[in-house]
């Protein structure tokens, strides 16, 4: 349909749509500014690179101390039956190659084989009860970490970070601190997933071991677990400025224009700035002082507006 077809009302209306479209669009992409170079020295206007950056946000719970007595036991009599276990089969194993000679019975094979295997089934059994009660890491405990425990050098955590925690393997930097005092945070050693204890926060809860030989069983810390990390590129602090509701950042194109671009929402704040996946690139020249200043430039009326 050509233009001259359209009734004059809904030409109106066509031509209306346009021009709103239109003046959204320069609403969302302010127009570049172009300075000279006296201006830009007037402002006090001076430019970084952006560079590419990764953080990780730390997810917050709790530790508490947990008493490892009853483990110790457990683990003690897992020790001993899988000790018994060993020595069953190789004597089993032993009476095996007597009987290809005649020199053992059958019934004696028969016996030391059903021995054998009520033994590993007990050494077993107690392995699955380490691990549902307490982890499937500790079933079969490094002997290190059992003599630590029963010294008490090293404390047994069970740390909780609730239902909203990212995925966590054993290799996940966490790190616990007193609930109250000034006190450096310190890292503690995950084993694996905690079992058989009430939980204080919905979620899934793990097992660990720490340096807290003056800690005592009950007593609870607060618990850091690294997050998951971002990629981007790092806008400072010192080049944000607020408009229209919303974050800006003056961006130096090399024809000496300056262009303000939006923050996105989704950028994630640090402690020196926002971490932004989108809007910007890595290298561009993003200015670090005086963007205010560009800001009331850009806001400033023009000559004549208020006679108009």
């Amino acid at each position: 349909m050509r233009i001259a077809d359209l009734s004059p009302v809904l030409l109106a209306l066509v031509l209306a749509c346009g021009f709103a479209q239109a003046e959204d669009d320069a609403a969302t992409t302010p127009p570049s500014l172009d300075l000279d170079a006296a201006q830009v020295a007037a402002l006090h206007v001076t430019t970084a690179p952006l560079a590419q950056a990764t953080a990780s946000e730390p997810v917050e719970g709790y530790a508490q101390v947990l008493d490892a007595g009853a483990l110790l036991a457990l683990l003690d009599d897992a020790g001993a039956a899988e000790a018994v276990a060993r020595e069953s089969a190789q004597e089993a194993a032993r009476l095996q190659g007597l009987a290809r000679n005649d020199d053992v019975s059958r019934k004696a094979l028969g016996a030391a084989r059903a021995q054998a295997a009520a033994d590993r089934a007990k050494s077993d059994t107690l392995a699955s009860r380490i691990a549902l009660e307490w982890s499937p890491a500790l079933a079969h405990a490094d002997a290190t970490l059992v003599a630590d425990l029963r010294r008490g050098t090293r404390r047994l955590l069970r740390l909780e970070f609730g239902d909203d925690a990212p995925a966590i393997d054993s290799a996940a930097q966490a790190s616990v601190t007193p609930l109250s005092g000034a006190r450096a945070a310190l890292p503690v050693k995950l084993l694996g997933p905690a079992n058989g204890s009430v939980a204080t926060l919905a979620g899934p809860a793990w097992l660990a071991v720490a340096a807290l030989p003056d800690r005592h069983p009950g007593e609870r810390l607060r618990a850091s677990l690294q997050g998951e990390s971002s990629r981007g590129v790092l806008v400072p602090a010192a080049a944000i400025v607020l408009a229209d509701g919303a974050r800006w950042a003056y961006v130096r194109d090399g024809d000496g224009k300056y262009q303000r671009r939006a923050v996105p929402d989704d950028a994630r704040t640090l402690r020196d700035g926002v971490l932004v996946a989108s809007g910007f690139a890595a290298g561009e020249n993003i200015v670090v002082s005086g963007a205010a200043q560009l800001l009331g430039v850009e806001h400033k009326p023009a000559a004549g507006a208020e006679e108009d």
